[in-house]
């Protein structure tokens, strides 16, 4: 990644092709906490421009896009002293996953990307100045934190809802599994067949005989005391 010597100095190419002078922080009269924030200034007739030299090295950018956003709420106070005000960026940085535009543009802030060639080109111009209203910066500041912090709010509620969503699909494929071994189960029993037992029509046995109840009188037929008889008369002949 290309480095802020090398950062510095196509920066002040670029502007000097812009017949943009040079000169020096301290002439801003800047805050004290601001100064250092400062890394080149130029002047433009009455138009005053500086520019912050981002060249922090990040391996992820998670990390590289927290830092940009903290630096530009630093530096959006600067808007109300100089008319305009950019962070100067390699490359590398200068993509979706780092750059946070929305917050960008709301905040003023103009962003330099420099290539590895030493090329600059304004990829997100800056807002005019907040001269002579420093009220208004201010409260910028705090509107930007205030984006900031509902931001942190939806990521905190988004990695909470893909916890809850890899917690789910846990327990369905736990489920599935349970499915499966129940339908081997099944599969691996033996099937019983039911077999239903002939009917047998009740008859009667009497001295070696069958005796079928409808040759008898209709008073006698499924009369229990008849079938006493028969059975003692059977029992007194033997």
């Amino acid at each position: 990644m290309i480095g802020k010597a090398r950062l510095l100095l196509a920066i002040k190419d670029f502007l000097a092709r812009r017949e943009l002078t040079p000169i020096l922080v301290e002439e801003l009269n800047l805050p004290e906490n601001l100064v250092g924030l400062v890394d080149v200034a130029f002047r433009d007739v009455n138009n005053i421009i500086v520019i912050h030299v981002f060249d922090e090295v990040y391996y992820t950018q998670i990390e590289a896009r927290e830092a940009v956003e903290k630096t530009v709420v630093k530096l959006s106070p600067l808007r109300a002293f100089v008319e305009k005000v950019y962070i100067a960026i390699p490359e590398t940085y200068a993509v979706e996953g780092v750059l946070n535009p929305p917050l960008i543009r709301e905040s003023g802030i103009g962003v330099l990307k420099v290539t590895e060639d030493e090329r600059v080109e304004e990829i997100i111009p800056a807002k005019g100045s907040l001269k002579h209203r420093p009220e208004v910066a201010y409260r910028l500041v705090e509107d930007i934190k205030k984006i900031r912090e509902e931001v942190n709010e939806l990521k905190k509620l988004y990695d909470e809802l893909k916890r809850n969503i890899e917690s789910l699909e846990g327990k369905i494929s736990n489920l599935e599994g349970k499915v499966s071994l129940l339908e081997i189960n099944l599969k691996s029993r033996p099937r019983t067949s039911i077999t239903e037992k002939p009917k047998v029509q009740e008859k009667e046995q009497f001295e070696g005989k069958i005796v079928d109840d409808s040759t008898l009188p209709s008073f006698v037929r499924d009369n229990p005391w008849f079938l006493e008889l028969r059975k003692r008369g059977k029992v007194k002949n033997e």
